[in-house]
């Protein structure tokens, strides 16, 4: 759907992260017009791809790369990792984090800042527990306040999946920053 960012709370809303790509070969269609349109409003944003494990890193990389503007005043990239919605694992998990490292290691080449990690709770334990340690974790707990299991810090945390928002007349999803405003800005340097 369209999204009237002119009309959205800034109160509300401080920072968007836009989806950009998916798999191989998708782009979001409205991907260009959001980012744009949002940065005329002023509102911090970041690009994010659903990483799927039916292709490889490097493909995936180049999808997201061609599509989203290297801007060196957004939020970091961000590999969105979860079971849900994704291709069938054929790959062990090694296999599936070296592919994962291909991916982000191109971002970070590309964009100059290390990806963040959108995880399910489930994704975390799994297969980014004690990896990736330098990347910021987004966690997904629509339940409760998220805490990892390894004690590591969070620093997105989608609290809600439904969220209601004048200027978008569907749900979206919901999201806190873990810091302070000196944090956050060091996340778009």
């Amino acid at each position: 759907k369209d999204i009237k960012w002119q009309e959205l709370d800034k109160q509300q809303v401080q920072f968007a992260f836009i989806k950009a790509t998916e798999g191989g070969d998708f782009k979001d269609e409205k991907f260009l017009t959001n980012w744009t349109e949002a940065k005329k409003q002023n509102i911090p944003v970041g690009a994010y791809h659903f990483f799927t494990f039916c292709k490889s890193g490097a493909e995936q990389a180049k999808n997201f790369i061609e599509t989203v503007p290297a801007d060196s005043t957004s939020l970091p990239p961000v590999i969105d990792l979860e079971y849900s919605g994704n291709c069938d694992l054929t790959k062990t998990i090694p296999e599936l984090l070296t592919e994962i490292e291909i991916f982000a290691q191109q971002l970070e080449n590309h964009f100059h800042k290390k990806p963040i990690l959108y995880v399910t709770s489930d994704f975390y334990e799994e297969a980014i527990m004690g990896k990736f340690t330098e990347n910021p974790i987004w966690l997904r707990s629509i339940r409760s306040e998220p805490s990892l299991p390894d004690g590591r810090k969070w620093s997105f945390w989608q609290y809600e999946n439904r969220g209601d928002l004048r200027g978008i007349k569907i749900y979206t999803d919901l999201n806190v920053f873990n810091g302070n405003r000196k944090e956050f800005e060091a996340l778009l340097k």
